[in-house]
């Protein structure tokens, strides 16, 4: 295939990432497909960071350098989508790199059949420890086909993050959102997706994420993480609804929901300064959703925990789920 002449921007989010923006831009600069621009917007760093992107930009020509005051993660890579000049862009976290040819290929997967976007595999690391997470390549004429394959790929994890994708920048008309710190990612692509016909799907798997710790957002209790979990849930079955016209709720099993009505439960026992009546009344009142019950009649699950609350919401025996899950805490 003849080399494409298309300009990519990649958007680098970057806060507080002295530590490894260095082998990150390293991973950026050594790419096989040279027509790039690199977009690093420094949200306020107080460590090294803007130096660190600096000291590479007076190495490298391809490199911007864009520091405002720290406003979160949405608000700067919306600054990068503003910034960017090339026909595709893809997004990068600084803690994160990329496989020598991971924009070649993601770029000759666009253009093979001219797609809307490129949904890509990923290689996850924790610790010393990768795990290659790969879908199957397959090119979606329309709305129609991609819609039998959404909850696969969604529950999969190949839908929620931005990085493991190539957008083309004319079909961006919506930013991350700004009054989300959980989810604002899944939002923003489903907006995209909205604009897309064809799609494509890659095994590529060349991005290299590096799973936080336990500090990370997604990981730590918060009070309002359910009720996040749940308002996500009813934009993706309004998503499938609406405009993949899947309106057979029954085709509607949506894991990932019950996957974080899990997270929540056990993420809440961990909390050391909380009464065990207040879990309780936390607990019960997350079970009794409605939703949580359709939900669990609509979708299989296969973990002895998912099992066990699929049990006692189904049989109407959600007292037992604080001290059973209080077994699986520790």
């Amino acid at each position: 295939m003849e080399k494409s002449l298309q300009k990519v921007s990649m958007i680098v989010p970057v806060y507080n990432g002295a530590k490894t923006l260095p082998r990150c831009l390293d991973s950026i600069l050594g790419q096989t497909y040279e027509n790039i621009e690199v977009l690093l917007i420094n949200d306020g760093s107080k460590d090294d960071s803007e130096k660190i992107c600096r000291a590479f930009a007076e190495k490298d020509s391809r490199i911007r350098v864009i520091s405002k005051e720290n406003e979160g993660v949405s608000a700067t890579r919306n600054r990068g989508i503003e910034e960017a000049a090339g026909t595709y862009i893809q997004f990068t976290d600084c803690d994160d790199y990329l496989a020598k040819d991971y924009i070649e290929n993601m770029v000759n997967a666009m253009e093979l059949h001219g797609a809307d976007i490129v949904i890509a595999g990923y290689t996850r690391w924790k610790e010393d420890n990768g795990t290659v997470k790969q879908p199957e390549t397959i090119f979606y004429t329309d709305k129609t086909e991609f819609s039998g394959q959404f909850f696969h790929l969604y529950n999969r994890w190949f839908l929620n993050t931005p990085w493991n994708k190539l957008f083309r920048r004319e079909k961006i008309h919506c930013g991350f959102p700004m009054d989300m710190s959980l989810g604002e990612d899944l939002l923003f692509n489903l907006a995209y997706l909205k604009e897309c016909e064809t799609i494509q799907v890659c095994s590529c798997a060349g991005y290299q994420y590096c799973m936080e710790d336990g500090n990370s957002l997604g990981i730590q209790f918060r009070e309002d993480k359910f009720a996040n979990s749940l308002y996500l849930h009813e934009q993706v079955l309004a998503f499938v609804r609406d405009i993949l016209g899947m309106t057979c709720e029954e085709e509607w099993k949506d894991e990932t929901f019950l996957k974080e009505f899990r997270f929540s439960i056990t993420n809440l026992l961990k909390v050391e300064d909380m009464d065990e009546q207040r879990k309780k009344e936390w607990i019960l009142s997350w079970s009794g959703e409605e939703e949580v019950r359709k939900s669990y009649l609509r979708s299989r699950v296969s973990a002895l925990p998912d099992k066990l609350l699929r049990w006692m919401v189904l049989h109407k025996k959600r007292q037992w789920i604080y001290p059973v899950f209080r077994l699986f805490v520790r």
